[in-house]
């Protein structure tokens, strides 16, 4: 799924107009793509975070981490984005809401459904797997295995990763 077919589902699904909901998006995308570059987090509950991820040596990349939570519950998108959003489209802070937890709830269903998720610039959600693996409880010592496990994963797009590589300082890595 391509930006424009989801920004069609979101319409059809809110009866907000397609251009309406592709700014939202659109901003959206800019907004979380201008704070993970100044450092920040944007924590979207039921879905992950995304972050800038500091590697030595001088390696800055944006980072996605899937919050594990791939049920049908609603995101939440944190207030602070709804607000910068909301201004930035002109839109009511409620119509933003509705539009974001709608695309990103979409979002969701279409991977677990076996598809990826392309948004131009930003960059492309998909599902993988966390292979089986051994751990050890600290307290006990006792080893158990973990299940493999499906996992949501992000790859940045050029802009965002070449964005969040010339912004961070220097210095923090």
């Amino acid at each position: 799924m391509h930006k424009e077919e989801l920004v069609a589902r979101v319409a059809k699904e809110t009866d907000l107009q397609k251009k309406v909901v592709n700014s939202v998006v659109e901003e959206f995308a800019r907004h979380t793509v201008q704070s993970v570059s100044r450092g920040e987090t944007i924590s979207l509950a039921h879905f992950g975070a995304f972050e800038a991820i500091i590697e030595p040596p001088a390696k800055r990349r944006p980072f996605f981490a899937a919050d594990g939570d791939l049920s049908n519950v609603p995101v939440e998108v944190d207030a602070g984005s709804i607000q910068v959003v909301a201004a930035a489209t002109a839109q009511e802070a409620p119509v933003v809401t509705q539009i974001l937890s709608r695309a990103l709830t979409i979002i969701k269903t279409v991977l677990l459904n076996g598809s990826r998720v392309t948004i131009e610039d930003f960059g492309t959600f998909e599902m993988g797997t966390a292979p089986s693996r051994t751990l050890v409880d600290p307290d006990t010592n006792e080893k158990f295995v973990a299940k493999q496990q499906a996992r949501m994963r992000f790859r940045a797009g050029k802009l965002f990763s070449d964005l969040v590589l010339k912004t961070i300082p220097a210095h923090l890595s």
